[in-house]
């Protein structure tokens, strides 16, 4: 299964996620990211949040708990990266 399988639809996100000046909230039911994945879209997401975060912008991501096992490195990875994930 691809999570995203509309490339011109990650490249506008990724873009949104650079030009976010104050907050982004993010709402989103499964990413699904293995340890260490550098390359994936999700891993894209993730390293753009991050950057968000480094810059000074407020990131909140709010994942479904019941995915929480399948979300775990995503949530994990956010995390670390500084985001707020409920």
């Amino acid at each position: 299964m691809t999570l995203l399988p509309n490339p011109d639809f990650l490249n506008w996100f990724l873009a949104a996620i650079a030009d976010a000046k104050v907050s982004i909230v993010m709402v989103n039911y499964l990413a699904t990211l293995s340890e260490g994945d550098k390359k994936s879209p999700v891993a894209k997401i993730v390293a753009a949040l991050t950057l968000a975060v480094k810059r000074g912008v407020c990131v909140l991501v709010i994942l479904e708990g019941s995915k929480f096992k399948e979300n775990y490195f995503f949530y994990r990875s956010l995390k670390d990266g500084g985001a707020e994930v409920w």
